[in-house]
């Protein structure tokens, strides 16, 4: 019995065999470009550009940690190839993570044009330190090229971004400020050992926030997001005590927080305190030494709190 094998895969349209593709990872879903001309470019017009260091090259990514002067990276030249090549008219999500750009960062600053060319939904750079150990904490984050973006006419896309992970980048506040300014539908920012220590965050449609400090200092942070339902701030210096103040948080229900706010006397009550009733979830981590016990006399403010969690360094205790 004659048995003819026909390919029906490679029959379906090519929104199809792109969402197929959409499942591998990037090195995976590009290696299928050698099954035939009909596959040759579908890896292409994928919508989610995820380059991570760790999984794409890990010999790579560890060689840097055990060789200074290791510089040469494939890396690199497959983002770049992957730039060159990508057909796709948007891009839902761009993101970069990895340790080393301090020799590429002409080339980074072109890889985020190229992003919001694409009008990218989700922008994530995660920049790992490579200077990690090291006490200057100015050499923790990358010298970045951002002030390119200022020039950047309004057209590249920068207002479709909805999401945006910002992890170890040297931005100033001026600039984080400039760029929210022209994010008009940003739902979700998550800043991360950035070098931020009095900045404003004003967004009508913000509503997620994370900031998450280390190695520097917050001082002073304004809130004006009218949308905003989530916040956490995560700082584990329990000596720092930034001075946050919240405008226009009528849709605020859920708090995270970590930090020198959370010692005692517990000032994060009086932060909270303007919009008390709101709140929903609210959870505190913190450090209890042995003569403190957790007191507030407040709670009848918090008329609406469903779930309260409190967790010291040593024990884990939860209220509800």
């Amino acid at each position: 019995m004659d048995v003819t094998l026909q390919d029906r895969i490679s029959e379906l349209p090519d929104e199809i065999l792109v969402d197929c593709l959409s499942l591998l990872d990037m090195k995976s879903a590009a290696q299928t470009s050698i099954i035939s001309r009909r596959w040759r470019y579908l890896w292409s017009h994928l919508s989610t550009l995820d380059f991570d260091h760790a999984l794409m090259y890990p010999e790579e990514f560890e060689s840097f940690w055990k060789n200074e002067k290791y510089k040469t990276s494939k890396y690199f030249a497959w983002i770049n190839q992957v730039v060159s090549v990508h057909r796709g008219t948007s891009i839902d999500k761009f993101r970069v993570r990895s340790r080393y750009f301090i020799s590429y960062v002409t080339q980074f600053d072109k890889w985020v044009e190229f992003a919001l060319f694409k009008r990218v939904k989700e922008l994530v750079l995660d920049l790992i330190g490579d200077n990690l150990i090291c006490n200057d904490h100015s050499k923790k984050v990358h010298p970045l090229g951002f002030d390119t973006l200022r020039h950047l006419p309004c057209h590249t896309g920068i207002t479709a971004i909805q999401s945006l992970h910002l992890h170890y980048v040297n931005i100033s506040d001026e600039f984080l400020e400039f760029l929210l300014s022209r994010c008009h539908n940003l739902e979700r920012l998550y800043l991360k050992s950035t070098p931020l220590s009095n900045f404003k965050i004003k967004s009508s449609k913000l509503k997620y926030l994370s900031i998450i400090m280390r190695f520097f200092d917050l001082i002073e942070l304004e809130i004006d997001a009218e949308n905003l339902l989530y916040f956490l701030y995560d700082d584990p210096n329990c000596e720092g005590c930034p001075h946050i103040v919240f405008k226009r948080v009528s849709m605020f229900v859920e708090a995270y927080f970590r930090g020198g706010l959370c010692q005692y006397p517990f000032p994060i009550f009086e932060k909270l305190s303007s919009f008390s009733a709101q709140l929903c979830k609210l959870s505190l981590y913190y450090l209890m030494l042995e003569h403190e016990t957790f007191g507030y006399s407040g709670w009848s403010y918090y008329s609406n709190i469903s779930q309260f969690e409190a967790f010291h360094f040593d024990n884990d205790i939860m209220l509800r």
